[in-house]
């Protein structure tokens, strides 16, 4: 090796930890650890002057020698300053890649920590190796191998973080990369005590538990301690603003950019943390409802697969997932933040909340009187099939409806079984009876079955199964096997769905939330008849009134609690509360200005943590809309 360097001989006055050891164990290694340094430095006598601090720059100094005579030995030695573990990283890289898919024989390891003496240093570490080959081709390549692993070496002698990066890099084993986070974790303790503390372990061990091999394959350890310690400082926020507001669902989204080391390169991906607090033990928010979020309301995005972790304690739920653009270009710190936005609101309205079925047995007396009530509706040979559709049972992943059919039945006729034979419908036959007779002559054939139909198809966004959408597909698909009928018990369904439809239309650049909040606000309408008959543009008006204090409630400073509006020929008023007192004082003071149930609507339901009380009212008279503004607000007592 070149003279890297002249140095005095009396800087070999070196101190090891082993001075508070025996003294001949003192004697043994500092001797060896002065042999080494000799042969590792060259030097000669001269003035000191600066010449310690020179000689600190050259490290760390790799030297190299071998012998290939009687027997092939490769010896490598390493002095470098004490920063993190290097005898464990330069260990580690000769051991798996001096001969990359072969294990060299390392006949003898060396390591020790010291200082010296001479300048009061910080702590050195000097490590030397000695490799056995079996012939002389194999001493050649383990040499040639060497040079090119020589400046990792060096860069990795110098940096913990850079070690760690090389390592990864090179590939490491399961159990290395959970050595490696454990590190990382402790590191974190001693960097930030106080935003993290040794409980992180408990949540650590849970994490490198669960998740497969894959998952660690694919991922640095930077990256996967990334994620536990994220979990835990979100865990620990949910779990302190609980303690001041345990009744309030508190939804936390972070997202954070990254990289996967895939087979073909690394590849840019998001990774997305969710912390949900949950109010109570039946709600849920798991994988299947994260996948159907992403294909619904992020098209441009795609879920990287296995890349889901969740993990749970108490009613705080944390989740980790990433996604990539399905164009693989970059997300912009633009998209990111409305993105971060849309989240929060689609994971606020897709919990999902768990429903045990129901079990009702059927009356069998008001199937009886079904069945004769629609056997008096036809009277003539020519009346179409009378049928009454009602919901009779939830299943894991079906819905049961419950049909009555009553005809007019010729002769040639097909049977109900033989009309289902080649229906989509899971046809479930109950019994069939005939009621009477028309002219003394066409009997009145009474048809009990049931239809089975997949619940999948009618899951809205929100998780919860539309029965209104399930049952117009059931009346449709009948249509199809029997033909024309008349729907004893649809027809104010019917109007409601138009009805619907056509106020929809008018609000037709909602967002996915809000097309949700509208749907309830529709069916919330008391009495429901008016739902049917009411004028949707004063529907709108009235839910957009709703929106808007809707809005102002997510402001928890905020004191605006009620809102109104006059207009000619209206007057709408939205009042929000907690206290369910206030509802009744309301609805006591509306009921006593008797006002006609054609012209006052009122909508009552649950949205958030806040319950709506909406009034619209129609008026031509100013004065009358005074007194009911006048009259709500008293009951309020402002």
């Amino acid at each position: 090796m070149q003279n890297l360097l002249k140095i005095p001989s009396n800087i070999f006055d070196i101190v090891t930890i082993l001075n508070q050891s025996t003294k001949d164990d003192h004697l043994f290694y500092c001797g060896k650890l002065q042999d080494a340094l000799m042969k590792c430095i060259a030097f000669e006598e001269i003035e000191k002057g600066n010449l310690f601090s020179d000689f600190v720059q050259k490290l760390p100094l790799i030297q190299t020698s071998f012998k290939e005579k009687d027997s092939y030995f490769l010896k490598i030695s390493l002095l470098c300053k004490k920063i993190g573990n290097p005898a464990k990283f330069f260990y580690e890289i000769i051991d798996r890649w001096l001969l990359p898919g072969k294990k060299p024989h390392i006949c003898s390891f060396f390591s020790c920590d010291f200082v010296f003496s001479y300048s009061g240093s910080d702590p050195f570490c000097l490590s030397e190796m000695v490799i056995s080959a079996n012939d002389g081709i194999e001493l050649k390549k383990m040499h040639n191998n060497f040079l090119f692993l020589q400046n990792e070496i060096r860069l990795g002698s110098t940096s913990v973080y850079q070690a760690s990066c090389i390592l990864e890099n090179k590939g490491l084993s399961a159990d290395q990369k959970n050595l490696f986070i454990q590190e990382r974790i402790s590191l974190l303790i001693q960097k930030r005590p106080q935003d993290f503390d040794y409980d992180i372990f408990h949540q650590m061990q849970h994490f490198l538990f669960n998740t497969r091999q894959e998952f660690k394959a694919y991922r640095d350890c930077t990256h996967m301690a990334r994620i536990i310690s994220v979990f835990y400082v979100l865990k620990r926020a949910l779990v302190s603003q609980t303690e001041n507001c345990s009744a309030e669902r508190l939804i936390k989204i972070k997202l954070r950019k990254t990289w996967l080391q895939m087979p073909l390169g690394f590849e840019k991906v998001l990774g997305v943390f969710i912390a949900i607090h949950f109010l109570n033990d039946d709600e849920q928010f798991e994988q299947v409802h994260c996948m159907r979020m992403i294909e619904s309301c992020f098209p441009d995005f795609h879920y990287i697969e296995g890349s889901y972790f969740s993990y749970e304690e108490g009613q705080v739920h944390l989740i980790y997932l990433e996604l990539e653009k399905k164009d693989k270009s970059e997300i912009s710190s633009q998209e990111l933040k409305k993105l971060n936005e849309k989240l929060m609101d689609e994971v606020e309205n897709g919990i999902h909340s768990l429903m045990h079925p129901l079990f009702i047995p059927r009356n069998e007396e008001e199937v009886m009187r079904n069945m004769i009530l629609l056997s008096k509706q036809l009277r003539y040979f020519r009346d179409i099939p009378q049928v009454i559709i009602n919901f009779d049972e939830q299943l894991e992943a079906d819905l049961l409806f419950t049909v009555i059919l009553v005809r007019v039945r010729q002769i040639l006729d097909p049977s109900i079984q033989q009309l289902f034979s080649h229906s989509s419908l899971v046809f479930i036959p109950d019994r069939i009876k005939q009621v009477g007779m028309l002219r003394k002559k066409y009997p009145k054939e009474a048809s009990v079955f049931r239809l089975r139909i997949a619940s999948r198809s009618f899951i809205r966004s929100d998780h919860r199964v539309d029965l209104f959408q399930a049952r117009q597909f059931v009346a449709k698909e009948l249509e199809k096997v029997i033909g024309e009928f008349r729907d004893f018990n649809g027809g104010m369904i019917t109007k409601q769905h138009e009805r619907f439809s056509e106020l929809k239309k008018m609000c037709c650049r909602l967002k996915k939330q809000e097309n949700l909040l509208l749907e309830y606000f529709f069916h919330s309408i008391y009495p429901k008849e008016l739902s049917t008959i009411f004028d949707p543009l004063r529907l709108k008006e009235l839910f957009f009134l709703f929106l808007d204090l809707f809005e102002k409630n997510k402001d928890k400073k905020n004191n605006t609690r009620f809102i109104y509006q006059m207009k000619p020929g209206s007057c709408f008023f939205v009042l929000s509360y907690l206290d369910h007192s206030l509802k009744s004082k309301v609805l006591e003071k509306v009921a006593r200005l008797q006002i006609s149930s054609s012209q006052l609507i009122a909508v009552l339901f649950r949205a958030a943590e806040w319950d709506y009380l909406c009034y619209g009212y129609l008026e031509e008279d100013t004065q009358k809309k005074i007194l009911f503004i006048n009259t709500i607000q008293d009951a309020l007592d402002f």
